[in-house]
């Protein structure tokens, strides 16, 4: 392979020499031109390519190959065809498969609608000795699947770099798997430390969090008014930028877009696949090794490590870097800082057991001894997945789904009903939901006992707004509904015409939004609450 860039290279140079010769063989002054122009010609003749890199594929060559969402198919009638008719094996970076086939090399395993900078390939012969080449400067197609094309968008949208196949693939696999829904895995790599450090301001954040939803960029008007939504959270909930970022996401989620953008999936109609391409080729690939602190018996897992680990509803599989290969195995005893979760070692992963459905660990500690000295392991932070059982009764655990309705396509009457069965358990009938509709904005006082039924028409209007709105009605409003309940005391008794007022009025926007602030700062409660309970 050297030996025939080599004589290229010399064929070159003589042809140029004797032509420049003949021009003026008189003339140091032409000559001395001639040999920078030469130098350049050579230099672009080489390509500029790495040392190690005995064959860079053409453009034309990169152009006419066959390109589709997830592999490249090349042929060159240049590259050592003798060499890899006899390779031992042909592989490439990153776990990307290699098929090599009269003449035609074959890359799959490629992530859809990505452009590849550079793409090496690596055959090997029988004594040891390499050949390599190299891919430049192509595109992936866009996938007809369409949890691929979601997923490479979305990585692609956030980091804005290049991305890891692994990365791509463990996403496919969670997803797939139901281990997270689209909308956690949004989250989960907003939540990335490449991500939140340095993204240090709102703007910013919020920013990279609609280019993640949307795929686009976000204008100054929205931006602006995505930052007011954020203080407001903020100090009207007493809000963590956190959460209040969480908050954001999912007012974003509800949009009409996303929804689309989340419908066309069809991940319901998906069955959950036996095997996954993480599984058979990543999920048991080691991270490189790093260092943690100077501290020889601690050992902090990160963030790359625990998001390659599998969460269940009531487990955690741990991904192990290489550094504790030799240092466990399955007689190793473990113990857990935290009551009731247990430590076993599997399959080259550490196991925890006994864990809640939705709930959030927090600096879980496993102690075990290597060659008797006491070695610890810090998780600084899992969360467990919903349990099958779990759909309605995610109103009292859910974690940053504060959008509730919307997220679980639960009607209002739906969420009245199962809130005030767990929170006071009451069965509220369908006769009744009106009025416990009133009831929820009014923090569970008593309609009846507020209302003087007998006091002046327009006094009781205006009572029943106060009551309701906090608020006095305008001079329109009292005089509107001031004869309405002059009408309705026509044919009903004055309590049942108080009845029908507030009915009525709830049919207003005004009501309706009210309804759902008090929703949603009633969920905001639970999550607090359930924090409380459910972060150990």
């Amino acid at each position: 392979m050297a030996l025939n860039k080599i004589a290229s290279n010399v064929m070159l140079f003589l042809t140029l020499l004797f032509g420049i010769y003949i021009v003026d063989s008189n003339s140091n002054f032409i000559f001395a031109k001639a040999q920078e122009v030469l130098q350049t010609d050579i230099d672009n003749f080489i390509h500029k390519t790495d040392d190690y890199v005995d064959y860079l594929f053409t453009a034309n060559e990169v152009n006419s190959s066959k390109i589709t969402d997830t592999s490249i198919s090349i042929t060159s009638d240049n590259f050592n065809r003798n060499f890899l008719d006899n390779a031992k094996t042909i592989s490439s970076m990153y776990g990307y498969d290699v098929t090599y086939n009269d003449g035609e090399i074959t890359v799959s395993g490629l992530i859809p609608d990505f452009l590849y900078g550079s793409l090496y390939i690596e055959a090997e012969a029988q004594n040891g000795e390499k050949y390599t080449m190299l891919i430049k400067d192509f595109k992936t197609s866009k996938s007809p699947d369409p949890i691929k094309q979601f997923i490479s968008q979305t990585l692609q949208y956030t980091f804005k770099r290049s991305i890891l196949p692994s990365d791509f693939y463990m996403w496919e696999h969670k997803i797939l798997t139901r281990e997270v829904t689209p909308q956690e895995f949004i989250l989960r790599i907003l939540q990335d430390p490449q991500i939140l450090y340095s993204n240090d301001s709102p703007s910013k954040y919020i920013e990279k969090m609609y280019s993640a939803i949307f795929l686009t960029q976000i204008s100054s008007d929205e931006l602006n008014n995505w930052i007011e939504k954020f203080e407001n959270y903020k100090s009207t909930y007493y809000l963590k930028n956190e959460e209040a970022y969480n908050l954001i996401a999912e007012n974003m989620f509800s949009s009409e877009d996303f929804k689309t953008r989340i419908s066309s999936l069809n991940i319901e109609e998906i069955e959950i696949p036996l095997n996954t391409r993480y599984q058979e080729v990543y999920e048991n690939s080691k991270v490189s090794s790093r260092e943690v602190y100077k501290h020889e018996t601690l050992y902090v897992m990160n963030y790359e490590e625990l998001n390659k680990s599998k969460m269940g509803d009531n487990y955690v599989k741990l991904f192990l870097n290489e550094n504790f290969e030799g240092s466990l195995n399955y007689n190793t005893k473990f113990s857990v800082n935290v009551k009731n979760i247990t430590a076993k070692y599997s399959n080259g992963k550490i196991i925890l057991e006994g864990l809640a459905p939705n709930t959030v660990y927090k600096n879980i500690v496993i102690t075990y001894y290597e060659k008797g000295v006491e070695k610890l392991i810090l998780i600084p932070a899992v969360k467990t997945i919903c349990s099958d059982q779990d759909n309605l009764s995610k109103i009292n655990l859910v974690e940053g789904e504060f959008d509730i309705l919307n997220h679980f396509n639960i009607s209002q009457e739906d969420f009245l009903k199962q809130f005030y069965k767990d929170q006071y358990n009451m069965e509220v009938t369908d006769d009744k939901l009106n009025y416990f509709k009133v009831l929820f904005i009014l923090n569970g006082r008593e309609i009846e006992k507020d209302f003087n039924v007998g006091i002046k028409e327009e006094v009781l209007i205006q009572k029943i707004y106060d009551f309701i709105f906090g608020r006095f009605p305008d001079e329109e409003g009292l005089k509107f509904w001031t004869q309405e309940f002059k009408n309705n005391t026509a044919f009903l008794s004055r309590e049942k015409a108080v009845e029908q007022i507030i009915i009525e009025i709830m049919e207003s926007d005004e009501f309706k939004i009210r309804f759902d602030d008090v929703i949603l700062e009633k969920i905001i409660f639970l999550n607090n609450q359930r924090k409380k309970l459910h972060i150990v």
